[in-house]
């Protein structure tokens, strides 16, 4: 099904020094690598100012449980420290947000997060660390958030079955781009972003056990993750030979991910209280959805990484004619973890530009561009990948000087100047175009019709088919027969002037 070890090894990954500079690239890439972390642990450290943002509040106080008393429940001197740490950074909550995203037990009648603990637990260290150097501990987060990434990138560099200039070449893909927006944010998706690319490095360098266990580390805070695990032990059982010891020492790892559902079936019998919280359901899984994680051009990956989805689906396209099965099963996994990420109720919620749940997409792409290197010219593909990286790095350069934590209330220039111009051609989910117009996360089904950019100058509307009456008297023409049936079909649409 896979290509053989031999293939893999004359065809793209395993190959020796390529020319007599590629030993400079070797040292290049360990210079690099210690200019970005000395960089960016000096900017977490000293300079980036930490914040409190979307579930930020939740994993500080389960880091404090673990501080106070060793366990993930919530008590009243975690509120109480929680509150001083935030007050002292300028964030004050109110008393009605003390155990928001908390749930009783029936168990002991302890709070326990919606989230699991694991990213809070990791960031102790850090902590603990501030805590006696007397410095300012709600940097525990972000200084988390770089140690995990530079432990990735040094994966690469010891692990990444390439040649220096290769290396040199996936570092800068891995470490340059709009991930490092998240380093500051109180969250877990540099964590899954590092474990996940780890994940795939060790995949390609045919280590199947550290790869299943950081994938499976991973999926303990996003679940989607999971999907890949179950590649990971296909992909490592064919490795080694279909045999069954391998196959079920590879369960084993992998059985550290259980321990999310173990923990909250034990203390609530549900295995997600998220889930029974009805934030996320199947039932709000769309195609729409599926597809903006990927070519949305506000958070997909589409505007981030423009040449390296073109590369990847050009991949797919080869892969699939010369019948070689991984490539296509690497977008299997991509396709049916955006199909997991979609399940959640709040599509537009708060993001550093790219989608939180795209970051982890980015790995299983550097793999497909990786495994399809000799799909294409030498020449061509080293030009393209680096004019890509180019790109992508200009891009996140840009929004790093730009950083606006209520961007995803607004639509940026790409998109904006779409809709002005051609706005049949931006489609977005009804949620993403309606909160980006309103500029807020609002109940926008009571706000139709939603214009943009405003009624003076209507280029895209969003209503129902109750306001009909209110756009064609907007547009001052009538709608035609086929609009007016699209809404009435759907309930909801775009008008397009």
């Amino acid at each position: 099904m896979f290509p053989s070890g031999d293939s893999l090894q004359s065809r793209m990954l395993f190959q020796k020094d390529e020319a007599p500079y590629d030993r400079l690239f070797g040292a290049l890439s360990v210079f690099s690598l210690m200019l970005f972390a000395t960089i960016l642990l000096y900017m977490t450290v000293f300079y980036f100012h930490p914040v409190i943002v979307g579930d930020g509040h939740e994993y500080l106080g389960i880091t404090i449980s673990f501080f106070n008393h060793q366990s993930p429940d919530l008590q009243s001197q975690d509120i109480a420290l929680r509150r001083a740490i935030e007050s002292e950074n300028n964030v004050n909550q109110p008393e009605i947000y003390n155990y928001y995203d908390y749930e009783k037990s029936t168990i002991n009648g302890q709070y326990y997060s919606y989230h699991f603990w694991l990213y809070s637990l990791a960031c102790l260290p850090a902590y603990l660390t501030l805590h006696f150097l007397n410095l300012n501990v709600l940097k525990c987060f972000q200084i988390t958030n770089a140690l995990l990434l530079i432990f990735s990138l040094t994966i690469i560099i010891i692990y990444a079955p390439f040649n220096h200039f290769k290396k040199f070449i996936f570092l800068l893909l891995a470490g340059l781009n709009p991930v490092l927006l998240y380093i500051i944010w109180p969250h877990p998706e540099v964590f899954t972003y590092s474990l996940v690319l780890a994940a795939i490095v060790f995949m390609l360098a045919k280590m199947p056990y550290p790869a299943i266990l950081m994938a499976s580390l991973a999926s303990l805070q996003n679940p989607p993750v999971s999907v890949l695990t179950f590649f990971l032990i296909f992909y490592g059982w064919e490795e080694h030979g279909w045999k069954l010891k391998s196959l079920l020492g590879m369960i084993g790892v992998s059985s550290i991910s259980l321990a999310q559902y173990a923990f909250y079936y034990f203390y609530f019998h549900t295995y997600s209280l998220i889930t029974e919280a009805q934030y996320a359901s199947i039932h709000f899984i769309t195609l729409e959805k599926v597809l903006s994680l990927f070519i949305n051009l506000d958070f997909g990956i589409l505007p981030y990484f423009t040449v390296l989805l073109i590369v990847c689906l050009i991949s797919l396209m080869i892969g699939i004619w010369r019948r070689e099965a991984i490539i296509p099963l690497l977008w299997v996994v991509l396709f049916l973890m955006a199909i997991m990420c979609s399940t959640q109720i709040n599509w537009n919620g708060g993001m550093m530009y790219l989608s939180r749940y795209a970051t982890y997409f980015l790995p299983v792409l550097f793999a497909i561009v990786f495994l399809s290197y000799n799909y294409h010219p030498k020449k061509l593909i080293g030009i393209v990948i680096l004019l890509g990286i180019l790109i992508t790095v200009l891009t996140t350069a840009y929004l790093s000087i730009h950083y606006d934590m209520g961007a995803y209330c607004k639509f940026n220039p790409l998109s904006s100047a779409v809709l002005m111009d051609a706005p049949y051609l931006y489609n977005p989910p009804y949620e993403v175009f309606a909160e980006r117009t309103l500029g807020l996360e609002a109940n926008y089904s009571t706000c139709y019709p939603i214009v943009y950019p405003d009624r003076s100058h209507p280029h895209k509307i969003l209503t129902d088919y109750k306001h009909i009456p209110d756009v064609e008297m907007m547009l001052n023409r009538s709608l035609t027969p086929s609009e007016i049936n699209n809404i009435r079909v759907a309930g909801i649409g775009y008008i397009n002037n």
